[in-house]
């Protein structure tokens, strides 16, 4: 590019963030894309491309606020899908990993303190270095207030950011580094590992319609929820045929001998349930539509979507039934429990009298599906942003908050447990949660890119980077190898939930979009989710008390 164009490009980009961040994003996600060594950096990429446009001025960065709206939204999204897994994941399983990943925090602030110590920062400096080798934002923010409350100048806060800015680079490019040459090291097959994964495995298992001719007299007078109960939910019965005439299966349904029963579910499940009842017939139920039939409806019903299956009563209404549930690019068996969400494509079983009235309750207009989004979240955001705000006792008598980022994630998490409240409907539509989440990233990844590429770049030229830089990349490296080596080798968790937990501890969007870019599935959101709240509140507290011990 000849010289003379890039002042004018510059000069250009200083007066338009908005033509900014676009080229940013653009620029990022192209080279995303290109394959180095295997892997592809994906939006990682544009944080790159961020730190190396705002390197050129200092004045090439984005208002704070687009930058928080980012962060904000991803959180958000990110707590709203991940709520069922998240309170699930409450058990000895998640506290395994949330206690890993306080584990990998701990091991990092022992280390900020010794290389601290050694390399002759402040205590202001290590905080910084301490908040901005994880990544944490909402620490950074709760140092500086804390500082400001002890009297410290705007200049001398200045400074002090610096450690910040220096130790947030190798704080994105430490975790991807380590994710990526991890995988090579243990030669894990990242798909096949997620098929052992007993939640994974009923989610992605296919799907197919067997028929079993019911030969075993114990069944007699046993009633489907007592056989459910039995063998598990992962499996579900579409209709019975008696005497030639053929019946929805209901909870109250009972079998006897000679009846023809479809089942729906993954070959293993099926197996069982033949055992169980009998034999595998030859007759296929499902291609016969003559009494019965089936439809692909998509929910877009606000009134029904975050109800439960239980609570709409299909089989007694409609003489239906939801055999299989599509949520995204996953097909589950659905149970009583299951909560119907805006987006999702259902399989429904019923007469072929009744199609339409069941379709027409279910909604099955996919232009409606956008019509309560706004809303809904809008509002919860604003609820989550307040929250954010809420000063929490720390140590030392200092406050903090969980800010841009622990607060919005927190209410989306009770929101997307909740699902409703009253005609709020807080869930939104797989496919729209996704758009969301990937745009709201990107703009995180480009702000704070921009945000930090001039200062970076500055002190690394003036020599007074390397304590700094020094400091933050063990106290990075020593976070990640903690977690990955101890989680794999010792607590035996799988890849696909260990680089979630990794992520969590780092609480960088970044690093999660790069693990589920490796994993292929959402496995590490589901860690994500699960450990992140735990380790916002962490990092804040320790981060303020460095400052403490070593006033």
């Amino acid at each position: 590019m000849p010289t003379s164009i890039v002042p004018w490009l510059i000069d250009l980009l200083k007066g338009n963030p908005l033509l900014l961040l676009m080229t940013v994003m653009a620029i990022g996600f192209l080279l995303g894309q290109v394959k180095v060594g295997g892997v592809q950096l994906g939006v990682a990429m544009v944080m790159f491309v961020g730190i190396g446009v705002g390197s050129l001025d200092p004045a090439l960065k984005l208002p704070d606020f687009i930058y928080f709206l980012g962060l904000a939204l991803f959180v958000y999204t990110i707590g709203l899908s991940s709520a069922p897994s998240f309170f699930r994941a409450l058990n000895r399983s998640g506290l395994r990993q949330t206690g890993l990943a306080l584990l990998g925090l701990t091991a990092s602030f022992v280390a900020i303190i010794l290389v601290g110590n050694a390399m002759g920062l402040s205590a202001p400096l290590r905080a910084t270095a301490f908040a901005g080798s994880l990544t944490n934002s909402p620490a950074l923010a709760s140092v500086l207030e804390t500082l400001r409350g002890n009297g410290l100048s705007e200049a001398e806060i200045g400074r002090t950011v610096t450690g910040y800015a220096i130790s947030y680079p190798p704080g994105i490019l430490i975790p991807l580094l380590l994710i990526a040459g991890f995988r090579r090291l243990t030669g894990v097959n990242l798909r096949e590992e997620a098929k052992t994964i007993p939640a994974y495995r009923l989610m992605s298992e296919k799907l197919n319609a067997y028929t079993v001719l019911v030969t075993k007299p114990e069944i007699v007078d046993v009633p489907v929820k007592e056989i459910s109960r039995e063998l598990g939910n992962a499996f579900t019965f579409g209709r019975r045929r008696r005497d030639g005439a053929d019946e929805v299966v209901t909870s109250r349904t009972t079998f006897m001998p000679g009846d023809l029963v479809s089942v729906i579910g993954s070959e293993s499940q099926a197996v069982r349930v033949v055992e169980r009842l009998g034999e595998l017939s030859e007759t296929h139920l499902e291609n016969d539509r003559e009494q019965l039939d089936f439809r692909r409806v998509i929910v877009s019903n606000a009134k029904i979507a975050g109800r439960s299956l239980a609570e709409l009563k299909l089989s007694e209404k409609h003489g239906a039934v939801v055999t299989r549930v599509k949520r995204g690019e996953f097909e589950f068996i659905p149970t009583g429990e299951t909560i119907l969400q805006l987006g999702d494509r259902v399989r429904v079983l019923a007469r072929r009298e009744n199609q339409e009235a069941v379709s027409k309750f279910l909604g099955d207009k996919p232009r409606g599906l956008m019509d309560a989004d706004l809303a809904s979240l809008g509002l919860g955001m604003m609820l989550g942003l307040l929250v954010g705000e809420i000063p929490i006792p720390g140590p030392g008598g200092s406050t903090f908050k969980l800010g841009f980022a622990g607060g919005p994630l927190l209410v989306a998490l009770v929101l997307g447990r909740i699902q409703r409240t009253g005609p709020i409907i807080w869930n939104i539509s797989h496919t729209a949660n996704m758009t969301l989440r990937q745009f709201g990233l990107a703009i995180f990844a480009a702000g704070v890119g921009l945000k930090s590429g001039y200062q970076f770049m500055e002190t690394i030229r003036s020599g007074a980077a390397v304590p700094m830089l020094v400091t933050g990349s063990v106290s990075s490296l020593v976070c990640g190898l903690v977690i990955l080596v101890g989680g794999f080798y010792l607590m035996k968790i799988p890849l696909n939930s260990l680089f979630g937990v990794y992520a969590a501890a780092q609480t960088q969007p970044v690093t999660l979009a790069f693990s589920v870019g490796q994993t292929g599935n959402e496995l590490p959101s589901t860690a994500y989710a699960t450990s992140s709240p735990f380790a916002t509140v962490f990092k804040i507290v320790a981060a303020n008390l460095l400052l403490t011990l070593f006033k």
